[in-house]
């Protein structure tokens, strides 16, 4: 059985208000808001940003979004923006007051592990370019994989806390506070204990290993003095071994995967830059999962637009459109390199 949000007062803005907004389809019922962004007018070809003004109005204006969120029905510019579904199931059916803060720091997250995925190019074309030695590179490397384990981690404690969220607006009890905890502990002991529904512990079992990693070697770094140590400049990217330490938290997650191990250098040495990759590429996957988790397993209220989808807009999103070809090519492709 489906759980059902909480039904609470409407939200404040009046109804005429609401239906200035282009892609303002239905009803916005549930004590629900209307996430800000932008609206790309089709038929004027055009954007028009929208926000809150106070007293119960909306402020319009038109401009062109650069870093954000947008309302369309369909993508704007395939070079700088991307639909991601878990961002539109939570602006267009669950911008209940808890899980807005989670939606904006998502967003935020995304956009940071695309930045990533730029700098890992920008640093190996500086090395290619003479611009920065072999032991510069390397502690830009290792001080950048350090950032982004916990970036990765913030993003999947984001997802658990948007499930816990949607829990609380069903009034069903919330899981443990701490999702490390809850896989240190074992998701079959919350199956037995708190009755948790299987399709809840198969999300959370799918993400263990890749969250186990990052946490391992965050941890290692914030609390044991540690850092990532060693990172090899080779003349194909960045290159790690994960038969020893401090990567060696990640030699489950990699070594059944057939491409990186083809890829292979001497000495065991494999490219960081596919990892990254790998983790980004799941961290999205994990946000999609949670999204047809959340659309299957609970009543949610209905849609404010039936039309229109969310896009995330970024100079930096070419590398999230770009993690197919980056995961195909392993180590850093020589045609990214300009």
């Amino acid at each position: 059985m489906k759980q059902v949000i909480d039904q609470q007062a409407d939200f404040t803005i009046p109804r005429t208000e609401l239906e200035r907004l282009r892609f303002v389809e239905n009803a916005v019922t549930h004590g629900r808001s209307v996430y800000s962004g932008a609206v790309y007018l089709e038929d004027q070809r055009k954007f028009q940003v929208y926000v809150p003004v106070g007293n119960g109005k909306m402020g319009m204006f038109e401009g062109k979004p650069v870093e954000g969120v947008y309302w369309s029905k369909t993508c704007v510019d395939t070079s700088t923006d991307c639909h991601v579904e878990l961002l539109h199931l939570l602006a267009n059916q669950l911008t209940i007051r808890r899980v807005v803060h989670s939606l904006r720091a998502m967003e935020c997250d995304i956009i940071n592990m695309a930045c990533v995925l730029a700098k890992f190019l920008m640093y190996f074309e500086w090395h290619q370019r003479g611009q920065a030695g072999r032991y510069e590179t390397s502690k830009f490397y290792v001080t950048e994989t350090e950032y982004f384990m916990g970036l990765t981690l913030s993003f999947y404690g984001l997802l658990y806390d948007v499930l816990n969220d949607v829990l609380d607006a069903c009034r069903k009890p919330r899981l443990p506070n701490s999702l490390g905890k809850v896989l240190d502990r074992g998701i079959e002991v919350l199956v037995e204990e708190r009755g948790l529904p299987r399709v809840m512990a198969t999300f959370l079992a799918d993400i263990q290993q890749p969250f186990a990693g990052c946490r391992k070697l965050r941890n290692d770094i914030y609390h044991h003095g540690k850092t990532a140590e060693t990172v090899y400049v080779t003349d194909r990217g960045p290159g790690i071994g994960t038969d020893r330490p401090p990567f060696i938290c990640f030699h489950d997650y990699l070594s059944a995967d057939v491409a990186y191990n083809a890829a292979l250098l001497p000495n065991e040495i494999g490219s960081l830059f596919y990892l990254v990759s790998k983790l980004v590429a799941c961290s999205l996957g994990a946000g999609d999962a949670l999204a047809k988790l959340l659309t299957s397993a609970f009543d949610l209220p209905p849609p404010i637009t039936n039309s229109y989808r969310l896009f995330l807009r970024s100079p930096l999103v070419v590398h999230l459109n770009a993690l197919d070809r980056y995961l195909g090519n392993v180590w850093i492709p020589t045609a990214s390199i300009t």
